[in-house]
């Protein structure tokens, strides 16, 4: 027989307080959230791991097993998000953000033609 899913079923309050467990050598990334962003941050961030900041402002901790979906999610945040530690992840993404940068400090390559 096969699983049905009740109808009733919400992925997203099922999943809010569930914990991705890294390996490990997992790293834990300290990231200041800005008040504009910090609305995000908490929604996607199990409550254990969120430090509300009188200011509006929130300190996340944020488990990184995977360097690349790091960086990649924590761009979303644009400058709203900046990492505190630990150096290791914030020079990997002060790197990042350069090599973003210096694609644009060049003029735009031609698109290319549609086959």
């Amino acid at each position: 027989s096969e699983f049905e899913v009740p109808d009733d079923f919400d992925v997203a309050r099922w999943s809010k307080d569930r914990d991705f467990v890294p390996p490990p050598t997992g790293l834990v990334a300290e990231v200041l959230f800005a008040k504009d962003a910090a609305r995000f941050a908490r929604e996607e961030l199990p409550r254990k791991d969120v430090t509300e900041l009188p200011d509006g402002r929130l300190v996340g901790r944020v488990r990184v097993a995977s360097e690349v979906w790091f960086v990649s999610w924590l761009l979303q945040f644009g400058k709203g998000a900046e990492v505190l530690g630990p150096p290791e992840i914030r020079t990997l993404v002060r790197d990042t953000c350069r090599k973003i940068l210096a694609e644009y400090d060049r003029p735009a390559p031609e698109p290319p033609n549609a086959a």
